[in-house]
This record gives structure tokens, C-alpha cells and sequence, in this order.
């Protein structure tokens, strides 16, 4: 994120994770929300878990399924926006 400054990462970071949790529970900014976990999660992965390996002590192997539910929630937010697989034709009506 930011060089050099640890501290506005880490308030970025629980920011992210705090009013985003909250808005995700809230059904608010969905796709935007699961986003940014998405973005943080694989920042994590990359510059905490990755040199302990996939399922060994201190691993990616959490952060990863974390990654994989944000990417499910911003595919599933843009189903129920388009209104796919419910016999609908595409678009949400009213």
C-alpha cells in the first residue's frame, strides 16, 4: 500500500475489514466491499503467507479461502443484479 507507513496501512486494512465486514453483513456496496477484501487478501498472501507455503504453519492456505469467498460474493452480487437464472431475461425489472 503506502511505503513507510505502517500505521496508515494497518488503519486501511482495518477499516477494510471492520466497515467493510459491517457492510457486507448489511447487503451495502457487496461487489465494492468483497473488492477491496479481495485487494487485501492477496496483499496479505503476498507479503505474510506465501514464504510459509500453502497448509504449513502460518500459511496462505486461510487467507486464500477468505480471497476465494470475496471473489463468490462479487459473482453472486452480479447475478442477483442482472437477475440471471431465474427465467428472467437479464435485467432486473422496477
Amino acid at each position: 500500500m503506502l511505503a513507510g507507513h505502517p500505521s496508515l496501512d494497518g488503519l486501511l486494512s482495518a477499516g477494510t475489514e471492520f466497515f467493510g465486514g459491517i457492510a457486507i453483513v448489511l447487503g451495502l456496496f457487496t461487489r465494492y466491499v468483497a473488492l477491496a477484501f479481495l485487494i487485501e487478501m492477496a496483499v496479505v498472501i503476498v507479503k505474510v503467507h506465501w514464504k510459509n507455503g500453502l497448509t504449513g504453519q502460518g500459511g496462505y492456505e486461510f487467507p486464500l479461502a477468505l480471497a476465494t469467498i470475496a471473489f463468490a460474493l462479487m459473482c453472486y452480487a452480479v447475478v442477483r443484479r442482472f437477475n440471471f437464472g431465474k427465467g428472467g431475461s437479464g435485467w432486473r425489472k422496477g
